[in-house]
Formats: structure tokens, C-alpha cells, sequence
């Protein structure tokens, strides 16, 4: 899953805490997306595996999929 960290009208933080009430939560690779510089909390609920920093291109993206298959 990719998932913007800025997302509106629900933000990353509490999308993730309801994706982490489902039974098969932890099927779910979540990547953040986001512009800012500052690193998201080291606290997230569920199985967050990376941030991709915007803007990035396809060869990144494909690239840090790629590592985690």
C-alpha cells in the first residue's frame, strides 16, 4: 500500500490506527509517501516497511517495491 503520510481528510497516522483494527492487518506493506523532510513518529501502528520522499520517479519507487517482495 502506498499511502500518503499528508493525506486529507484523514492523515496517515489515523488511517493507519483504523487500518490496524482490521482481523487481516497484518497482510498489509504500507510504504508513506510524503513531501516533508521531517521523518514520520517512530510509533506508527501496523507495518509501515518505508518512506518514499516526494517527488521521487519511477525508478525509486519500483526500486524500494522491488526490495521489499
Amino acid at each position: 500500500m502506498l499511502l500518503d503520510w499528508f493525506m486529507t481528510p484523514m492523515g496517515g497516522r489515523a488511517f493507519l490506527e483504523h487500518l490496524a483494527l482490521r482481523p487481516d492487518a497484518t497482510g498489509f506493506r504500507v510504504f508513506l509517501l510524503s513531501a516533508s523532510s521531517t521523518a514520520p513518529p517512530p510509533d506508527l501502528p501496523g507495518k509501515v516497511l518505508g518512506v518514499l520522499r516526494k517527488p521521487f520517479g519511477i525508478d525509486d519507487l519500483l526500486g524500494t517495491l522491488d526490495g521489499h517482495g
